[in-house]
């Protein structure tokens, strides 16, 4: 089975949510952060910085740093 890449299943202009969880084998798994809807342009960035929240749309002191890159389409797709 082929795993689909970033580019086939989001566009740029596409929004995304992300959610980051601390995981600990005697509790369950606590989101302590999250970044609500932002367009994927957004992210393509390379030195864009996210402000994070809690469930409660509270800031909480962590950023998250990501860059996405656009592929042109390889002769690897089907």
């Amino acid at each position: 089975m082929l795993t689909p890449k970033l580019h086939q299943l989001v566009a740029p202009s596409s929004k995304i949510e992300i959610m980051i969880y601390q995981y600990h084998r005697l509790i369950s798994d606590e989101c302590i952060g999250r970044l609500d809807q932002t367009q994927v342009v957004d992210m393509i960035k390379n030195h864009a910085r996210f402000d994070l929240m809690n469930e409660n749309g509270l800031a909480v002191p962590l950023k998250m740093k990501m860059a996405l890159s656009l592929v042109p389409k390889s002769d690897d797709d089907i």
